[in-house]
């Protein structure tokens, strides 16, 4: 259930002294301290909360970790009816304003197309006595956002050809001549224009674009025990790949990251008096966030040179 704030502030304290947690656990990113998001950092996950509490103040016995403000999420269970729902979103570039200071700047507006989607269904296992709840959700985002390119000119090119084989270093020019073929090709390379007044640089309006997918699913299951004794156990896949890095010179140098997640809670309450309450809370998390380059074969063949001067 990633819905909690991870740019939200507190008695001057930043984002990263703030405490997450789901049905009672723990669920910090032990990396960046913000709460634990899957790889759109999007709030994936809202078909699965129940409620939210954020508490100011936090130093009571059963808060701890931080200083800043206490979010805790609670995940929705089954009833004793069976109940369902589907939601889909979907927007794109067409739907949004291009930004003022695109306008102003005569940039056009960037690329993007969102699709949402989530469904659900609960219900009874066994009458009074064991509910189910289950969440699916996905997301797919294509985005390009503009981005300028700086590159060499004709007239550089030449110089720096012309230098390595006056000082010696003719063995060095395949390896530029080899780049400057890889800046030649980009994509808008051949509209660039002069980059601000210079005699040795051109620029050009890069768009390429990242394709993000993400998918979620989140099951809880409550017993109850008699009037005094009730337990569930909550469970959560998160999966999806994150395009870390999009390269506008060539797509074959982009970096993305896999990032799946599992989390789960178990938790047991027992009710001794009105003003007596024991409660036991389990919980586990693993995720794994890598960035890799995403064609390595790829961006090998069209660098295959190693560069080293003497």
């Amino acid at each position: 259930s990633d819905v909690c704030s991870s740019d939200l502030e507190a008695f001057g304290l930043p984002a990263t002294s703030n405490n997450f947690t789901i049905n009672g656990a723990e669920s910090n990113d032990p990396f960046l301290n913000l709460n634990n998001s899957g790889p759109s950092n999007l709030l994936l996950g809202q078909n699965d909360v129940d409620e939210v509490n954020v508490v100011a103040n936090a130093y009571g016995a059963q808060y701890g970790s931080l200083g800043g403000v206490q979010e805790n999420i609670l995940t929705r269970s089954g009833t004793n009816k069976f109940h369902g729902n589907a939601v889909y979103y979907w927007t794109n570039s067409d739907l949004n304003a291009n930004q003022w200071f695109n306008d102003n700047t005569g940039t056009p507006e960037s690329y993007s197309n969102a699709n949402q989607g989530a469904v659900a269904v609960s219900g009874p296992i066994f009458k009074d006595k064991a509910f189910f709840f289950v969440n699916y959700e996905t997301l797919r985002f294509l985005t390009s956002v503009p981005t300028q390119v700086i590159l060499p000119n004709a007239a550089y090119e030449s110089s720096v050809i012309s230098n390595l084989n006056s000082i010696g270093q003719s063995a060095q020019v395949p390896f530029y001549q080899q780049l400057f073929t890889l800046y030649n090709g980009a994509p808008g390379a051949s509209a660039a224009t002069p980059y601000n007044g210079t005699t040795y640089a051109t620029a050009f309006e890069g768009t390429g674009k990242s394709n993000l997918a993400e998918q979620l699913i989140t099951a809880r299951v409550d017993f109850r025990h008699g009037a005094n004794d009730s337990f569930f156990a909550h469970f959560k896949w998160d999966n999806g790949t994150q395009p870390t890095y999009v390269d506008p010179i060539n797509s074959a140098f982009n970096a993305d990251s896999k990032q799946p997640d599992w989390e789960g809670q178990l938790q047991a309450t027992h009710t001794f008096s009105p003003n007596l309450i024991n409660q036991f809370v389990f919980s586990t998390i693993w995720y794994s966030a890598i960035f890799v380059n995403s064609n390595p074969s790829g961006a090998a063949a069209l660098l295959p040179y190693t560069l080293s001067f003497r």
